[in-house]
């Protein structure tokens, strides 16, 4: 995996300098608040069903839309939409409350695909793990121009906020991030977050 090169330039012209900067940049979060719909990025973490169920439950999301194509790993499931409403369904989550996009294979499908379920809402949460929110709300963003997004990423222990500086392959996952979000930008399956 490749390492992490600083200082290192956002597609937005936002020069990143220290580890801080990385960590500001990429780990978005925002309190959670009430939200027509929520968007949950492809994934089969159990994390990531825990964090939305509660959100469900606690009523601050109406609508969960579970986006993911064929798992990258054996689940038991065809898609990890289906994986991911299984476990949101153990957690008590009913059934009418999830729509599962079952085509997805990578972020800007995972909007793009979600879009009849998405468009419209004032209001969308958007849930993914730490490390990846950056890139999941700026492809947000450019299909959803009128929204408010709010970004809620999953509980999870590795390559977070606090410790993705701490081990090589953690700083590696975050330059494969920067370098996706640049390549996102370059093919203009992104667009620019209001500053935060």
């Amino acid at each position: 995996m490749t390492e992490l090169v600083l200082p290192w330039a956002a597609p937005e012209g936002r020069l990143l300098r220290e580890v801080a900067d990385v960590t500001g940049y990429l780990f978005l979060e925002d309190p959670p608040e009430p939200a027509e719909v929520m968007l949950v990025f492809g994934g089969t973490d159990r994390r990531r069903a825990s964090r939305a169920a509660d959100l469900y439950q606690r009523g601050l999301v109406r609508k969960i839309v579970l986006s993911g194509g064929p798992p990258k790993r054996p689940t038991g499931f065809a898609t990890e939409a289906e994986a991911m409403g299984a476990l949101l369904e153990q957690a008590g989550v009913p059934a009418a409350a999830l729509e599962l996009e079952r085509q997805a294979t990578n972020t800007g499908e995972n909007v793009r695909f979600a879009l009849r379920w998405l468009s419209g809402a004032a209001v969308v949460s958007l849930m993914t793990k730490p490390v990846h929110m950056r890139r999941a709300a700026m492809t947000a963003r450019r299909w959803l121009p009128a929204a408010r997004l709010v970004c809620v990423p999953a509980a999870m222990r590795d390559c977070t906020r606090e410790n993705w500086s701490s081990r090589p392959e953690w700083r590696g996952t975050a330059a494969a991030e920067l370098a996706a979000i640049a390549r996102y930008f370059a093919q203009r399956d992104i667009a620019a977050l209001p500053e935060r």
